[in-house]
This record gives structure tokens, sequence and C-alpha cells, in this order.
């Protein structure tokens, strides 16, 4: 069995090697029976999982435990963290949102970091020269690194989603 994937917006020369190389297909092949053990962090479990009884010090999030304090970094979410106090069942925003770290576009970026564009995942990043999380501004999207110089162009991808601020007086 062959798979082959293609890119229709990409003819064969300008895809590269790269391409080949950097797909992954997951699929799950089975499921948990009742056999299975019951996972660590369920101190009762009658039925399903979604009904147990999740221990206080620890959060059952998509059938895994977690330990008070574990953040969802493995799924570049460094964001969101368990906390039991929160939510027993979702991961909860960490101390950092707001203070070094922004949510936007459902991704975790780091106060300081700018946005960039990136065609394809084997791409060079494209950074813009203006917008920039700074959490302090707004946690959850994007800030004008330098309100005064640039003005953010509606639509348009780094390095022309900025244009100079008018300097009319």
């Amino acid at each position: 069995l062959k798979t082959i994937m293609e890119e229709m917006d990409v003819g064969p020369a300008d895809a590269g090697s790269e391409a080949v190389e950097t797909h992954m297909y997951v699929s799950k092949l089975a499921a948990q029976t009742a056999s299975q053990v019951t996972p660590s962090c369920l101190t009762e479990c009658n039925g399903t999982t979604d009904e147990a009884t999740v221990d206080p010090s620890s959060c059952f999030i998509d059938g895994k435990c977690y330990e008070e304090g574990d953040t969802a970094d493995i799924f570049g979410k460094s964001c969101f963290v368990c906390d039991p106090s929160t939510s027993q069942r979702q991961w909860s925003e960490a101390p950092t949102l707001g203070s070094t770290q922004c949510f936007i576009d459902n991704i975790c970026v780091n106060s300081g970091d700018f946005l960039f564009y990136q065609r394809r995942t084997w791409s060079a990043k494209i950074f813009s020269s203006c917008q920039v999380c700074d959490p302090g501004r707004d946690p959850s999207g994007w800030s004008l690194a330098n309100a005064k110089e640039f003005v953010v162009v509606d639509g348009a991808s780094p390095p022309n989603d900025c244009t100079a601020a008018s300097t009319t007086t």
C-alpha cells in the first residue's frame, strides 16, 4: 500500500523533498476494553470514566491523568495547567497567561514573540515587524510594538502586515 499526499496549489518541483519527510498520519486502531486497568487518578469508577471520581489533587483530561501543576506544554499550550481547584476535567489558565504569555489563535505565545507567517510547515518563518505578544496590553491578541510608528494592514501577512503610521499633524 502506498499513500501519496499531493498539494493542489504547489507543483512537484516547488514542493521539494521536505514535504515527503514532514507529513504524518495518525490513526487510533483500538480502544481500551473493560478489562483494562482503571487510570491511577480515578478513585472510584463504577461506570464510564466520564462519571468517575477524580482524586482531589489530580486532573483527568482527555482520558489521561495529570498531577496538579502539570502543564499542557506537550500540546503546545504551556499557558494552561492542571488546576483541580478550578476544573478536574479541563485545562485551566496558568498564572503565566496574561503575565508572561498570550493565548492567540489557539496557541500559547511568549511575551515579546512576534507574529509570523509560514506558508508550509517546512518553509522559513516570516516575522512581522510590528505585531507582538504583549500580555499586559492584550493577552488574547497581537499588540502593536510601537503604535506611533506602525498601523496594521487588515488581512495582510508578514512582512506586509504593517505600514508606517501617518505623520500628519
